[in-house]
């Protein structure tokens, strides 16, 4: 699918083997939020030079509008002063609701709220100044709390202060949010839900130790080109 961009105005055409389908979708009345987008993409670009390749149709869940309000309510202790135009700038709950546009409302506000978490680990990590940022340290200290949070070890903030942590509570949030949906609604067995949540935990995993790599460099410099590509390949 291609779209040639011109302010709110949009022609999309379909490539196929028969001759392609023209649509032309005026000023997106019925999607607002697929407005915004869509003018927000354009942004400092050049319309007449610009084009957005769509592997997929442009759908957007009929609770778009309910899944961003409880996502920003969600988000509001991740995004503290200065911080909080970010998340209201993200609109984390309008992409997922975009792309998981499919599901079910519940599992929709899960993903939304988990999305929102994973921005709100990123920019606290890249934003200038942060000392922990640049300290692979204390991020290893946190991912192995957030690591034993999906294996299922409760909160403790009395005890343990990096229990306190607004993104460890969200951790242990959307753990219990999650473990509850698999067993109330798709009757996963309690036994059973530590298994299940094997390739999640995995992928997890691998995606927070990357975070401490990212402070190292921080740290100390941008690695070599050739470290780079090698290690990009991954």
């Amino acid at each position: 699918m291609q779209i040639k961009s011109r302010f709110l105005h949009r022609i999309i055409s379909t490539p196929s083997i028969t001759p392609p389908i023209t649509l032309t979708i005026g000023n997106l009345e019925s999607s607002p939020h697929l407005a915004t987008w869509f003018h927000r993409v354009q942004t400092g670009i050049r319309p007449v030079n610009y084009t957005l390749y769509i592997p997929r149709s442009m759908k957007i869940s009929g609770y778009v509008d309910t899944i961003q309000e409880k996502s920003m309510r969600f988000g509001k202790d991740l995004y503290p002063h200065p911080y909080e135009k970010m998340l209201q700038i993200g609109k984390f709950g309008v992409l997922c609701a975009m792309t998981y546009y499919m599901l079910p409302e519940k599992e929709l506000q899960i993903a939304a709220d988990w999305i929102t978490t994973l921005f709100g680990l990123d920019d606290e990590l890249d934003n200038p100044g942060s000392e922990i940022g640049k300290d692979p340290a204390r991020i290893a200290l946190r991912n192995t709390r957030k690591i034993e949070i999906f294996e299922g070890s409760p909160l403790d903030p009395t005890s343990n202060e990096i229990d306190n942590h607004p993104l460890i509570k969200a951790f242990a949030t959307i753990y219990g949010r999650i473990y509850t949906h698999l067993q109330k609604s798709l009757r996963v067995k309690p036994a059973n839900i530590f298994e299940k949540m094997t390739y999640f935990r995995t992928s997890l995993d691998q995606y927070l130790g990357s975070t401490a790599g990212e402070a190292f460099n921080r740290r100390n410099g941008a690695p070599e080109e050739e470290e780079y590509l090698q290690e990009r390949y991954y």
